[in-house]
């Protein structure tokens, strides 16, 4: 697969002589990857990411964006094939939701036929509702404001999405219905994205591999979530993943993946005892172990399409974490 975005040594000072923000970073993105930034305050993923619109420019080093120098290119016209949302989203008050989707189609010169039909593709695609379009952003929540922001930055057909923070303002259950959106918009359109949070748990939730950044913008790990969860590459990996990390590494499991199909117990053929514990397939290892703690048993059905097909113990998940 080629590299749709990738660091070369990279280095940044905001002023000469000053301890480098970020530090002979070397990191390559995949074509249709969802990549995620994370690491404490102050590490520079925010840095890393703007560097690669040129919002503001390395010090030392080469960044290329589909096997370009992004250096020999001008600035407009490389953020014509970069879409980037940010957490105040930043949409024009007075303009309505279908005008601000346009914004990029319109500077770009598409007729008004085009950029109608992409607006009403791109509103389909985010979950927003088409009675929105004639709004103001005022007028929206701020999960639909969001969306709005997301579909615009996808509305030129962009090759690459920076994503900076984007769900940090919004609260708890709309953020992780926005998480489940994204990930079925980058499913669908197989836009490159990088996005950054602060957020572990978005990070491996939502990344197909996950970099994590040290102070002084020093890549520590760059891995696939379960790879990172299950070997940290050092000690402050291990400790900025937290005593909880295992258990985080069962949420990327579907339990349905996990299940042994039993021999001689009748739940396992889909005529379970009446006071059997059951969870749904589609369902985390996480939320498994969460279910048995709940219920006092350590063992549950699963359940796939209203029949059961199979079980999980506690004593099979504590192993698949060692």
């Amino acid at each position: 697969m080629s590299a749709a975005i990738e660091f070369r040594g990279v280095a940044k000072r905001f002023e000469q002589g000053s301890e480098p923000v970020i530090s002979g970073l070397d990191l390559r993105i995949d074509n249709g990857e969802l990549v995620t930034f994370v690491g404490p305050s102050g590490c520079g993923k925010t840095t890393t990411l703007r560097l690669i619109n040129r919002l503001i420019e390395p010090t030392e080093g080469t960044i290329l964006v589909n096997g370009i120098d992004i250096a020999t290119v001008d600035r407009n016209e490389l953020r014509r094939d970069i879409g980037y949302v940010i957490q105040q989203v930043g949409l024009f008050p007075h303009r309505t939701v279908a005008q601000n989707i346009g914004t990029v189609p319109k500077l770009l010169g598409w007729s008004s036929n085009d950029i109608a039909d992409r607006v009403g593709e791109l509103v389909d695609l985010t979950g927003l509702d088409r009675s929105l379009l004639d709004r103001h952003p005022a007028a929206l929540s701020g999960g639909q404001q969001q969306r709005v922001g997301v579909a615009r930055a996808l509305a030129a057909r962009p090759s690459v999405l920076l994503m900076d923070e984007p769900y940090s303002a919004v609260d708890p259950v709309v953020r992780s219905r926005l998480q489940d959106e994204l990930l079925m918009l980058h499913q669908r359109v197989g836009t490159t994205i990088v996005l950054v949070t602060h957020d572990i748990d978005e990070a491996v939730r939502l990344g197909d591999r996950v970099a994590v950044f040290a102070i002084g913008g020093r890549l520590a790990q760059y891995a696939t979530p379960d790879d990172l969860m299950a070997m940290p590459a050092d000690d402050f990996v291990l400790s900025f993943l937290g005593p909880d990390r295992q258990l985080r590494r069962l949420a990327l499991h579907p339990i349905g993946t996990l299940v042994t199909t039993g021999t001689g117990s009748p739940s396992a053929h889909g005529s379970g005892a009446d006071d059997a514990v059951v969870i749904d397939a589609s369902a985390s290892g996480r939320s498994a172990v969460d279910l048995m703690l709940e219920r006092g048993v350590d063992t549950v059905s699963v359940r796939e399409h209203d029949e059961i097909i199979g079980t999980v113990t506690l004593d099979q998940l504590t192993t698949i974490l060692r």
